[in-house]
């Protein structure tokens, strides 16, 4: 079965291009920006492990409320309702504070990314006036606006979600480790024999799905001349097939289309999809 690679886009030479991995090594470019916000950041990181510690408190403090009601087994209506009080205050409270915790641990690290990508935008321009002219002419409008908006953005997102969701994890294992392990350093052991497993799993099916064994890796269609160059990628995107288009001149029932539909105001009424056109308006749910 054919399928397509994304790795070999229109913007390069199918002949010559060969998909890459990313590699490690690449990462240590976006190590300045780390330092110059690493205040922020470490700040950051503070309120993520704050905010993951107050939110696996709660099961403790309701698993204390109960031990407690438990142990007053027999007292009087009026201090049973008291302890029930007190616990549901503290878990109230507890998570209150974790929200606003969460919530500056976000405006901390996502806010310092746009700030930091800021500062690749400015080094980007910074750099593409001072190539001659005849650069430009020897290079695509649309992989200079891709490098200079998409991979921005893409450094930007490893500089905000990508940071924040991974530091997250890493103190939510943490957090519940130590939680754990109060509780019964046995148990702890006995739940963490199965993890080596579900990662190597995981990591198996992950590369079952991104690199299939059967399959023929195939570059992008090849475009034609008059589809060249700025709409490069959208004509690319089309030939791949997946991709539809409606011809009516009133607006289509958006509704009832895939994600990947384009609509062009003009008659008679068609549309196409996979190669193929039909008369009429599309049915529901082509996609």
């Amino acid at each position: 079965m054919r399928r397509y690679d994304p790795q070999l886009s229109c913007m390069s030479d199918p002949a010559s291009s060969e998909p890459t991995r990313p590699r490690w090594s690449e990462l240590r470019r976006v190590g300045p920006l780390y330092r110059r916000y690493r205040w922020a950041y470490l700040g950051g990181l503070a309120a993520i492990l704050a905010a993951v510690a107050l939110r696996i408190s709660v099961p403790t403090i309701f698993g204390r409320s109960i031990d407690q009601l438990r142990e007053a087994d027999g007292a009087a209506a009026d201090e049973l309702v008291a302890l029930a009080a007190q616990g549901a205050l503290a878990i109230a409270v507890v998570a209150i504070l974790g929200a606003v915790v969460r919530t500056a641990s976000r405006l901390l690290v996502l806010g310092t990314s746009r700030r930091a990508v800021h500062d690749v935008r400015n080094q980007v321009m910074d750099r593409l006036v001072t190539l001659s002219p005849s650069y430009f002419q020897g290079q695509q409008t649309g992989q200079i606006m891709s490098r200079a908006v998409n991979d921005v953005q893409f450094v930007q997102s490893l500089l905000g979600p990508v940071f924040m969701y991974l530091s997250e994890t890493a103190a939510l294992y943490l957090v519940a480790l130590v939680f754990m392990s109060s509780i019964s350093v046995t148990l702890t052991v006995v739940a963490l024999i199965p993890f080596p497993f579900f990662l190597w799993r995981a990591r198996k099916l992950t590369e079952a799905m991104v690199h299939p064994q059967s399959g023929e890796v195939i570059p992008a269609p090849a475009l034609q001349p008059e589809l060249a160059g700025d709409f490069g990628n959208l004509a690319a995107a089309l030939a791949v097939g997946e991709w539809m288009w409606v011809d009516q001149p009133h607006r289509p029932d958006w509704g009832s289309l895939g994600p990947f539909t384009l609509h062009l105001r003009r008659s008679p009424e068609s549309w196409c999809f996979r190669g193929v056109c039909r008369p009429g308006s599309p049915p529901p749910h082509v996609l």
